[in-house]
């Protein structure tokens, strides 16, 4: 499982907004479910997605294990037939 904290600068922001404009690369309602799930915490605590961030709380979202594994042997599966 990865982690990536953060410290708040400037307060007042939604969680889900805050951390949409921090991590770019995931949609905001992908983060809403991660805080839904309790992978982000903030003070060390699970806060909803309209918890309002103060200046110099510490937010860390925890990503979770991937649900499916990779494999390489994907050519080989029968994903469909008629």
């Amino acid at each position: 499982m990865s982690q990536k904290a953060f410290v708040v600068e400037s307060g007042g922001m939604r969680l889900d907004r805050y951390l949409a404009e921090n991590l770019p690369d995931y949609s905001r309602s992908h983060l809403k479910g991660l805080i839904a799930r309790g992978c982000v915490t903030v003070g060390g605590r699970p806060r909803p997605a309209d918890y309002k961030v103060r200046p110099e709380e510490r937010i860390v979202l925890a990503f979770p294990d991937q649900a499916w594994p990779q494999s390489k042997e994907f050519a080989g599966w029968i994903m469909h037939e008629d």
